[in-house]
């Protein structure tokens, strides 16, 4: 039962949001002499020309936020590799690397409590 609700709920925000955007007007184009008149462009300009193109904080923002994932990925890929080849097991690799960084979340709490101490 609890689906069937859950189901209802999907379907009727769609149908809201869909016509949301015929109230506000998003769903209508004009064009004017101005775009009749302009060379069409090359795929490259108009990226380059976007209001969210190559040349604004939001898209580069988002390339980096990207790449730093993909680092953060390969870094924990490269510490896996590393204690697999030390003990020769994965399982034993990964209760390696668990206890690492629990020993590490320990000590983060070590440190908060005694400059939470200190301060007071």
């Amino acid at each position: 039962m609890s689906s069937r609700v859950g189901l209802r709920f999907f379907q009727n925000s769609r149908a809201a949001f869909r016509n949301a955007q015929y109230r506000f007007g998003a769903g209508r184009r004009f064009q004017t002499s101005d775009a009749a008149a302009a060379e069409p462009q090359s795929v490259f300009q108009r990226l380059w020309n976007s209001p969210v193109g190559v040349k604004t904080v939001h898209f580069w923002l988002a390339a980096v936020n990207f790449f730093l994932g993909c680092v953060g990925i390969v870094q924990v890929g490269r510490i896996y590799n590393y204690h697999r080849s030390l003990e020769q097991s994965p399982a034993e690799a990964v209760k390696s690397m668990e206890h690492e960084v629990i020993d590490s979340a320990k000590e983060a709490v070590a440190k908060s409590e005694a400059a939470v101490e200190k301060s007071a």
